[in-house]
């Protein structure tokens, strides 16, 4: 739990009043479970993430993981959503396949799909199995990584219900090693 006043931009409520000028330096130790502290370090790794990102045009993971965070404070995120498919559509290619599992919000779906319909960006959403056998029909269309492709959003839609802080908790356990490396 967040005990300073400065936290509100974490849209911590104020659990405290403001503490008197001298006591500031003064430490209190709370108890605070999960659900405390996946807000708190949701926001500070969007934080992080979002400088390493935007600043580095060859971070897709980078990009990726942002897109998983963001669902937390969904809708109130869709500024920055907004400015990460901005920034996807200035690079011409990017790779989600790793975080698709972890994104169940329709409207990055939806807005993801639609990306990778478009003919003038390299956008891939589902990492095809390697030795797979695939076959090119017209237009240079691919038949089995289109029908992959829905099926693995289809799964994914079927999960929008589901709280998303259990979503959180697995990502943030499984892809610990990759969010917290040095990028």
């Amino acid at each position: 739990m967040c005990v300073s006043p400065s936290c509100y931009h974490f849209g911590c409520p104020p659990f405290f009043p403001p503490l008197p000028p001298m006591l500031v330096r003064q430490l209190r130790l709370l108890k605070c479970c999960c659900a405390d502290t996946i807000p708190f370090c949701t926001e500070v790794i969007i934080k992080t993430l979002q400088d390493i990102a935007f600043s580095d045009p060859t971070q897709d993971l980078a990009l990726g993981q942002l897109v998983v965070l963001l669902q937390y404070n969904w809708p109130r995120e869709e500024e920055r959503f907004a400015s990460i498919i901005t920034a996807i559509q200035k690079r011409k290619k990017f790779s989600i396949a790793d975080y698709l599992p972890y994104i169940i919000v329709i409207d990055m779906l939806e807005e993801l799909v639609f990306l990778s319909n478009c003919e003038s960006l390299e956008i891939t959403l589902v990492a095809h199995a390697e030795g797979s056998r695939t076959r090119t029909v017209t237009r240079g269309l691919n038949r089995e990584a289109r029908e992959e492709l829905m099926a693995a959003v289809d799964r994914q839609v079927q999960r929008c219900h589901e709280p998303i802080e259990p979503v959180l908790r697995e990502f943030f356990q499984k892809e610990k090693l990759c969010i917290t490396s040095e990028k």
